[in-house]
């Protein structure tokens, strides 16, 4: 667990974390569906929202999507997570999130410069704006917004050391030939990838912390405890179906706009 935020910000993302589904689960929603933002068709490799959801205040991003074929087990689709303007006019792949079926977060996986068009930046560029993410939204896609924010806040360990893999893979890659060939691999799309156990994570959350002024965060705790001990988080409710969504420097110089969104 991350000892870079403060205990009310970890406290607040398990919250949301737990929280946001279930909420979603009552109206038999999973995050797959809050993610598609009322669209009424599902189109693989199409991007939801369609313009991609920006924060310009906290210069962060998101999409969801999914493909014909899952791109790993167990997998409904996943979220692509930006930062933007870490240099003028660009942006910057953060991590993306895969999705089972249900809507529940299943791993983290960074990926190579194609796919998503980035101009991608080494990790020691990025990891400042990770740990001090933030992602923001009005409307349909805001407990999208803050569910995606809890997550990356609650695993921000998990996330700096996927970065840190990404860039030795790419030197060792690197090594033997030039990086832009290397960026541009296609047979070459993810670089690592970090299983999820949410509840395990809330749990030694819950075990680490410590409760100094008396009852002050007791009625968090039984908030956590009693979400722990219900609903799975993201699962519909009963007689609904969760639909598959129909519907610092620079390594690399180039800014290609959207690319292939792996």
């Amino acid at each position: 667990m991350s000892a870079l935020l403060q205990p009310e910000l970890l406290a607040q993302a398990a919250l949301d974390a737990v929280q946001i589904p279930l909420q979603a689960a009552q109206r038999g929603r999973s995050m797959a569906q809050l993610a598609l933002g009322g669209a009424a068709r599902f189109e693989p490799w199409r991007h939801y929202p369609a313009h991609d959801a920006r924060d310009l205040a906290h210069g962060t991003q998101f999409y969801f999507h999914a493909h014909e074929e899952p791109r790993g087990p167990g997998e409904h689709g996943h979220f692509h997570l930006f930062l933007r303007d870490l240099e003028p006019g660009c942006f910057h792949h953060l991590i993306a999130l895969a999705l089972d079926p249900v809507g529940r977060p299943l791993r983290w996986f960074s990926t190579n410069g194609w796919v998503t068009g980035e101009r991608l930046l080494p990790a020691q560029a990025l990891l400042p704006a990770l740990r001090g993410f933030a992602l923001g939204q009005r409307g349909r896609l805001a407990p999208v917004a803050r569910w995606l924010q809890a997550l990356v806040r609650l695993h921000i360990d998990d996330i700096e050391r996927l970065l840190l893999a990404r860039d030795a893979r790419l030197a060792q890659e690197s090594a033997l030939r030039p990086l832009d060939q290397v960026l541009e691999d296609r047979g070459l799309a993810l670089l690592g990838h970090s299983e999820i156990d949410l509840m395990q994570r809330i749990h030694a959350l819950q075990a680490k912390r410590s409760n100094p002024e008396g009852d002050k965060h007791e009625t968090d705790d039984q908030i956590v405890a009693a979400a722990l001990a219900g609903t799975a988080v993201g699962r519909p409710g009963p007689g609904r179906r969760p639909a598959r969504p129909g519907g610092g420097q620079c390594l690399a110089g180039r800014q290609s706009g959207r690319g292939a969104g792996l």
